[in-house]
């Protein structure tokens, strides 16, 4: 009789991975702390699910139930995150990637000087410049300003600057909104405009008259934003400053006309005005020609000198005996009495002057001697006799005049400096004047008749005068200079002399500092940026040339003091914060930025992990290679993580968890390296699995049991043990460790007892224990497969046994089920072509001769389905009968997912309106609105084809109605179209 037996090969599908949520959920650009929109995925065949790359706020979960893996959660930070799903099974995973780019969001920050966005200044000036930068924005507006200033956004620098001069005094305040594709900034600031003082005359006169010792009307001026006095008031005058009025009263003790200033001094500007208070004395008259005047000697028919009187407090005067051809006039309005004219007659006149009206009255006499003629006269050009020269300089043009009949000729009211000689009838003025000021000289002749006298002015204009400065109180976060020039000339106590003058000046070059600077002004305005790394010294050479006459001075000299400013830092960062398998990948970004103002050389950034020395960064260096001022130089590396990186449990301290990666830097100009560090956690779960076999002998006496040892995880497994209930003891295995992924295989025989063979069967579980390089203990139930941890069972009775099933399929899909799989052999085998099953009442059954069937649901149902089998051994003439094992199959449907945007652009991605999950109903209606409830689109039997043709870009909202079974229900939601 021939021998027969029969095998079966059950072939196992690989495990698929898909994409179920929206179309780029995988992609997506959420805003940082805004929860991503929900990354699911549809797993098929597979039993395991885990996701690499995501930080820790984001999380992946896999529904064993559902095959659905879902990532959700919020991102922290900023930044691009790639991540990596891997699904397991049976035979080969599958693995999808994705990314989620998380945008920042926006900032904004003063980048102008400290304070200028609470700066104080006075009405009708120009502000000093507000600028703001706009981080990770698009737009910048701002409110709260008035007309006269403008805020302007430059999307291509992204800084917002204020610029303007105010016309109203007040507080500013205003408000800038930078916004982008996320969180929008803002920010506040305030302008303070102070108002100018203001100065009024509200009572009294600003010109009266008063006799000497008799009180004045009282005068009032009102001050607003600042205080005031007067200066040159006559003695015996007070003044008084109180609630904003400036108030001056008294009686005059001295006699004259004072020409008196009121100044309003405050925060913004100052204000004069001026006045006149004439004091008359009681009838006094007197001389003011000069000395002897009274007594005059002089030629006939030559004009006399005028004698001059002053007369005060009086309305005229009368003159007698005066020789023939002069007269005695008075001129009211100098109040002056002049005796003038031509003397037609010689000889010595004695005449008398009597004041008339006014205070009191007074008689002066004097005497008129009338001799031959002299002359005098100016005979260097009409323009000599009055000149503006410059103080010792020699640029006076030489003034002569011509004397006739003279003995001699003098000059009074020169500067010093000047002299006068008289020599053959000349007199000449020259010299280099020593003294500034305006001198009215005059030039007298003497000689037998009467003096003859001429004047002129010379203005004498003096140079400016500064001193030698040093600035030294720049420091690295103050680097700037606003220095003002005319300060220094008025700073007497230190050698200035006050003049009104204008600058320029030039600068000794100094290449190892920046912002130097030539020019004119009267303020020397710079930002100083020293790239050494010695102290440096700038010196501005400074000209002074005064406004009035234009006189330059001696030169002096700004010397400022620029300080050292060397500071780096260096930061390294790493991707993710754990691994757990050798071959993850860990990519630094070590980042070196230059935070003073020096220059560095020579820059060595060096990384064990990433082969010692890295000799270019990826970018930051603007190509001369010199680490300057503010520049950062970013350098990248990936280091894989090994397998004794993961057996170690750490790098390069074993047993520490962690692999701690630490980066240096050094530079020409700094050999003390700075250093830092990026820690990445290990993490791993070790897994062991433990299948066991037997074989029965056919005498029923003996099962040589196999044991099946798989390190099915990560890390390197030790102190293995291995007991088994049936065999009593630890079992050999040879070995202590097993490397991640190795399997070793042992065999033990054990002796069935003679109870078992009474009962029909043996029943046996193993154990294996180990623990990880972190002493984390692992251990596995020995099973009849990797994936379960069933007993191992031997059937001593002469019948199989068939074991309930269960499986899984989507809706309108099929599925294949190895039901003989888990069956029990009797003493005469399985026989897996002999399956008899019965029919589901919800699809269809098709019996395979390898023991496998195959299973098809009706179209669109889901839920529970089942059937029922028997199997036979190969036993000769009548095979026998197994026990009715029922296998249970569910259909899952698929979950229903809407989405709410569509791209209709033509590219083939998201261009119509794709329902997930459509196929699990009967029919689907849909109906689609604008944003003011006009319906734009209807479809009562819904296939995913409407495409947004005819409508804009914009919202809409749709209905849409799920039949199935007789039943109905409505989703409402909104859905964007975006070309």
């Amino acid at each position: 009789e021939p021998a027969i037996t029969h095998g079966t090969i059950n072939v196992k599908p690989d495990v698929t991975i898909a994409l179920t949520s929206a179309v780029n959920t995988d992609q997506q650009q959420p805003c940082i702390n805004h929860a991503i929109s929900p990354i699911e995925y549809q797993v098929i065949h597979g039993n395991t699910v885990t996701v690499t790359g995501l930080p820790a706020e984001l999380r992946g979960v896999y529904d064993p139930a559902t095959g659905k893996f879902t990532i959700t959660g919020t991102p922290l930070a900023a930044g691009l995150i790639s991540y990596t799903v891997i699904a397991s099974g049976d035979c080969e995973p599958a693995i999808t990637h994705g990314t989620i780019n998380v945008k920042p969001d926006v900032t904004i920050t003063l980048t102008s000087a400290v304070n200028t966005d609470q700066q104080e200044l006075c009405i009708n000036h120009a502000i000093t410049q507000i600028e703001y930068l706009v981080t990770h924005g698009n737009n910048a507006t701002i409110t709260g300003l008035p007309a006269e200033l403008t805020g302007v956004y430059n999307n291509t620098t992204n800084k917002f600057t204020i610029t303007g001069t105010p016309a109203t005094a007040g507080l500013i305040t205003y408000t800038i909104t930078a916004t982008g594709d996320c969180k929008p900034a803002n920010i506040t600031g305030t302008i303070t405009v102070k108002p100018n003082v203001e100065l009024v005359l509200t009572t009294g006169s600003n010109n009266q008259s008063s006799c000497i010792n008799t009180p004045i009307s009282n005068t009032t001026y009102t001050v607003t934003n600042g205080t005031a006095a007067a200066t040159n008031l006559p003695p015996g005058l007070t003044q008084n400053f109180a609630d904003g009025l400036l108030t001056i009263s008294g009686i005059p003790s001295q006699a004259g006309t004072f020409l008196y200033t009121v100044t309003a001094t405050g925060n913004c500007g100052t204000k004069e005005l001026h006045a006149q208070i004439n004091v008359y004395p009681n009838a006094i008259m007197e001389l003011t020609s000069p000395a002897e005047s009274n007594e005059p000697v002089l030629c006939i028919n030559t004009p006399l000198n005028p004698i001059v009187y002053k007369i005060t407090n009086a309305t005229s005067a009368n003159t007698s005996a005066l020789p023939s051809g002069l007269t005695g006039n008075y001129n009211p309005d100098t109040k002056e009495f002049t005796i003038s004219g031509t003397p037609s007659i010689s000889g010595a006149f004695p005449y008398t002057i009597t004041t008339t009206g006014g205070c009191a009255s007074v008689t002066l006499t004097g005497i008129i001697k009338v001799n031959p003629n002299t002359t005098l006269q100016l005979t260097s050009a009409s323009s000599t006799a009055n000149q503006t020269i410059c103080v010792n300089s020699n640029n006076l043009q030489t003034i002569t005049y011509q004397t006739t009949n003279a003995t001699a000729a003098t000059v009074t009211g020169l500067p010093t400096g000047l002299i006068s000689k008289y020599d053959n009838n000349q007199i000449k003025i020259s010299g280099i004047p020593a003294q500034s000021g305006t001198f009215n000289y005059t030039v007298n002749t003497t000689g037998l008749c009467q003096t003859q006298q001429l004047s002129g002015t010379i203005i004498v204009t003096p140079n400016p005068i500064g001193f030698n400065d040093v600035i030294s109180n720049l420091t690295c976060t103050n680097n700037s200079i606003q220095y003002n020039l005319q300060d220094n000339v008025n700073n007497t106590i230190n050698g200035g002399n006050s003049i009104p003058s204008v600058f320029s000046w030039t600068v000794a070059p100094n290449n190892n500092v920046k912002g130097l600077n030539s020019g004119s002004g009267n303020n020397i305005n710079a930002t100083l940026i020293n790239t050494s790394h010695t102290p440096q010294q700038v010196i501005y050479t400074v000209t002074p040339t005064s406004i009035t006459g234009g006189c330059p001075g001696n030169t002096f000299t700004i010397t400022v003091n620029v300080p050292v400013c060397n500071s780096l830092t260096l930061t390294k960062t790493a991707n993710v914060t754990l691994v757990s398998t050798a071959g993850d990948q860990i990519q630094y970004t070590i980042t070196v930025k230059n935070t003073g103002t020096a220059n560095h050389t020579n820059v060595q950034v060096t990384d064990p992990f990433l082969g010692g020395i890295l000799r270019d960064p990826a970018y930051g260096d603007n190509g001369n290679g010199i680490l300057e001022a503010n520049e950062s130089w970013v350098y990248t590396g990936t280091y894989r993580v090994t397998q004794t990186d993961i057996d170690e449990n750490g790098k390069p301290n074993a047993k520490s968890g962690k692999i701690i990666n630490t980066a240096s830097l050094t530079t020409a100009e700094m050999s003390a390296p700075l250093t830092a560090v990026a820690t990445v956690d290990i993490v791993t779960n070790g897994s062991i699995v433990l299948v066991k076999t037997g074989v029965i002998s056919s005498d029923f006496s003996t099962i040589i049991y196999t044991f099946k040892i798989t390190n099915n995880g990560r890390v390197k497994l030790y102190n293995l043990n291995l007991m088994d209930t049936k065999i009593g003891g630890q079992i050999n295995l040879g070995i202590n460790e097993l490397a991640a992924g190795a399997s070793i295989t042992v065999t033990a025989t054990y002796k069935i007892s003679d109870e078992e063979k009474r009962d029909g069967r043996v029943i046996n579980s193993a154990t294996v224990k180990g623990n990880t390089p972190a002493g984390d203990p692992v251990s596995d139930i020995s099973g009849t497969q990797a994936n379960n941890d069933e007993p191992t069972v031997h059937i001593i009775v002469d019948a199989p046994q068939a074991i309930d099933d269960k499986a899984e399929v989507q809706i309108n899909q099929t599925v294949v089920i190895n039901i003989a799989g888990n069956d029990i052999a009797s003493l005469s085998g399985l026989d897996k072509a002999s399956i008899e099953h019965t029919q589901t009442s919800n699809g269809k059954v098709e019996r395979h001769n390898d023991g496998t069937i195959t299973y098809t649901p009706n179209k669109g149902y889901s839920g529970q389905d089942e059937f029922t089998y028997y199997i036979y051994d190969h036993k000769a003439g009548t095979p026998n009968r197994s026990n009715r094992a029922t296998v249970t199959i569910n259909v899952i449907p698929i979950g229903l997912f809407i989405p709410n945007t569509i791209t209709p652009n033509g590219d083939g991605k998201n261009d119509t309106f794709k329902i997930i999950g459509r196929e699990s109903f009967d029919g689907i209606e849909l109906m689609v609105f604008n944003r003011w409830g006009n319906e734009v689109y209807r479809n009562n039997n819904y296939l995913d084809e409407w495409d947004g043709s005819g409508l804009t870009e914009g919202t809409y909202y749709y209905i849409i109605t799920l039949k199935k079974a007789g039943s109905k229900v409505n989703k409402n939601g909104w859905i964007l179209i975006k070309r």
